[in-house]
């Protein structure tokens, strides 16, 4: 099932944040992963309080992938693994 996330990483600089659309089962085995933004000076396994699920509608999360596709704004963490 698919579900809307936001992802934050503090950084040196300035936050790095994302909020996109994924399944469940793909949040759960991203857990623990390192993840590679050296070219933002990061690089770090991602822990489970880095991703937190938003709640809204089916029909929101519909119409915000129909518009924006998996990715709506910032980084999404899978494009990164």
């Amino acid at each position: 099932m698919e579900k809307l996330y936001y992802f934050c990483w503090e950084s040196i600089i300035a936050p790095i944040e994302g909020l996109f659309i994924a399944k469940e089962d793909d949040i759960k085995k991203l857990i623990g992963k390192k993840l590679d933004l050296s070219e933002y000076g990061e690089s770090n396994k991602i822990r489970k309080r880095d991703i937190e699920e938003k709640n809204v509608s089916p029909s929101t999360l519909a119409e915000l992938k129909a518009v924006f596709g998996d990715t709506i704004c910032g980084f999404n963490p899978l494009d990164y693994v």
